[in-house]
C-alpha cells in the first residue's frame, strides 16, 4: 500500500500561520457592541415573540433606536401597527435587556425575580384585588 505524505517544515508552518495572523488582524476591530446589540435585539424579539407580540424583528429594531436615544419617549407613540400593549411589551423588554448587566450581578432571590416582572409588566398589567405586577397573585404586597 502507497501512502503519500507532504512534509511540511516548521518554516512553512510558522509562514502559514503569520499569513494567517495578518489576515485576522486585517478584520479587527470587531465591533463588539454591534455584535452585542445584534444579539440583544435577536433575544428581546425572540422573547416577546413567545408571549404572543406581533412585532417584527424590523419593528423591534425601529422601537429599539428610538427608545435608546430617547428613553423618556412614550412607546405608544412609535408609528408602527402594533397595540399599544405589544409596544409597551417590547419597551420593558427592551429597558430590561438594557439593565441585564447590572441586573444579574443582583443575587437570584424572590424579591428580585419579583422586581424582574415588575419591570416587565410596568403600564401593562395593573394592579388589582388578584395582585400586580412585582406581587403575588391575591397579594397587595409590592416586591421590596
Amino acid at each position: 500500500m502507497l501512502f503519500l505524505t507532504h512534509h511540511v517544515t516548521t518554516q512553512e508552518l510558522v509562514r502559514k500561520i503569520d499569513l494567517a495572523r495578518t489576515k485576522l488582524k486585517a478584520l479587527r476591530p470587531i465591533e463588539d457592541t454591534s455584535i452585542l446589540a445584534s444579539l440583544l435585539l435577536v433575544f428581546t424579539h425572540g422573547s416577546v415573540t413567545l408571549e404572543g407580540n406581533t412585532l417584527t424583528l424590523e419593528e423591534t429594531q425601529v422601537m429599539s433606536e428610538i427608545l435608546s436615544s430617547d428613553p423618556s419617549h412614550d412607546p405608544t407613540d412609535i408609528d408602527i401597527v402594533a397595540t399599544n400593549q405589544e409596544k409597551q411589551e417590547m419597551a420593558n423588554h427592551l429597558l430590561l435587556v438594557q439593565k441585564f448587566s447590572e441586573l444579574v450581578r443582583i443575587p437570584l432571590s424572590e424579591p428580585h425575580i419579583l422586581n424582574v416582572h415588575r419591570l416587565l409588566m410596568q403600564d401593562i398589567m395593573k394592579v388589582s384585588a388578584k395582585g400586580g405586577p412585582g406581587m403575588f397573585p391575591n397579594s397587595s404586597t409590592l416586591s421590596p
